[in-house]
């Protein structure tokens, strides 16, 4: 089995001469399956975009589902970004749900509309579920395999009083190259220095507006404008992945 123990982004979080995204970071991962996505896209290819997750990855409190969600607005940075190409959204986001119950439903829910980029949000709900941990390790392990070999994402979500579950789903993002991105991170700082207004970006203690969603949507792409970056010089199938 592949394994990537990379040490995790040892930046300091509070430094304020480094980007939002930059700070986000807590393992690059592997990105050799989100260049073939990007690949695919500039081939003018159709690409399958998937989002599983909570209430958070759902919509909710989102003035609208279709525009404003943290998905809607990835969707939009790949139909700018590559503009003759047809993009699918398939958001599989279900409200009060967990890994646990994501691992179980992934299969009918997403991935038989064959994604190729799949993120995931489960850093608020798994917070204290028993077999949280194990039930993600599940869950990416599920979707890596697939046929179509997914790129994964995970975006960690934190409640407005900065509770998450981001440190219990690292180890399994560093052992299978998955990059993680945390929006606690990427914006606490901030939020404690006034430069960006918290109470905006909450509608209450999860959920975030249409402020919040967008800055989630930012982190995700930055890190897709940061592999496009590199896309030439990265192999596409480099990631091999020896599931039992």
């Amino acid at each position: 089995e592949t394994s990537f123990m990379s040490e995790k982004n040892n930046v300091d979080i509070n430094d304020l001469t480094l980007t939002a995204f930059e700070r986000s970071v807590m393992t690059y991962g592997d990105i050799s399956r989100t260049a073939a996505v990007l690949k695919k896209a500039k081939n003018k290819e159709t690409v399958t975009i998937g989002v599983i997750g909570g209430s958070i990855t759902s919509g909710a409190m989102a003035s609208s589902v279709s525009e404003t969600s943290y998905a809607a607005l990835i969707l939009k940075w790949f139909k700018q970004n590559y503009k003759d190409t047809e993009f699918k959204l398939v958001n599989a986001g279900i409200g009060a749900t967990d890994s646990v119950y994501g691992a179980f439903r992934v299969e009918n829910d997403l991935l038989v509309s064959n994604p190729d980029l799949v993120i995931i949000e489960f850093c608020v709900n798994d917070r204290g579920v028993p077999q949280a941990k194990e039930a993600y390790e599940g869950l990416v392990r599920k979707i890596l395999k697939h046929s179509t070999a997914p790129a994964v994402i995970s975006l960690a979500t934190t409640s407005n009083e900065g509770s998450t579950w981001q440190e219990e789903h690292l180890d399994t993002c560093l052992n299978y190259g998955i990059p993680f991105l945390s929006f606690l991170n990427a914006y606490k700082v901030m939020f404690e220095k006034g430069l960006i207004d918290k109470d905006e970006c909450y509608s209450d203690a999860l959920h975030p507006t249409d402020a919040g969603h967008a800055l989630l949507a930012d982190l995700v792409t930055e890190f897709l404008e940061y592999v496009k970056g590199k896309i030439n010089s990265t192999v596409s199938d480099k990631y091999v992945l020896n599931l039992p």
